[in-house]
């Protein structure tokens, strides 16, 4: 190899002695490779570099992403149960306001028909 990749063969030796590229499967390298075939770079090291950047990008980017959706995940279910634990609190307090009334009807009617 003298620098510039002339053949797939060459690209696609490269890759298959590079360990942890963050690729997600044998030959994304080379394909990334030959769809960004006119860009500057792209059939040298330079190219390579970039695409190698470029992955280790995407899958720091996918561990981030990951946890704050698995943050904001746990903060949903402790919210959801905050909400959960406020409606039995609301329908508690809405039986006992009901309770209250019933005795106090109860109480009228009791203190009605001894006055009569």
């Amino acid at each position: 190899m003298d620098g510039n990749f002339d053949n797939i063969q060459e690209l696609a030796y490269v890759e298959s002695n590079i360990g942890n590229s963050n690729s997600r499967f044998y030959g994304e390298i080379t394909q990334a490779m030959l769809s960004l075939a006119d860009s500057p770079g792209s059939n040298n090291g330079t190219g390579l570099m970039q695409t190698l950047a470029a992955f280790a990008i995407r899958e720091l980017y996918n561990k981030k992403t990951a946890a704050a959706k698995l943050a904001a995940n746990k903060g949903n279910s402790c919210g959801c149960l905050r909400i959960e634990l406020q409606k039995a609190k609301t329908v508690s307090l809405k039986k006992k306001d009901k309770e209250k009334k019933e005795k106090k009807k109860k109480k009228k009617k009791r203190l009605s028909f001894q006055h009569n």
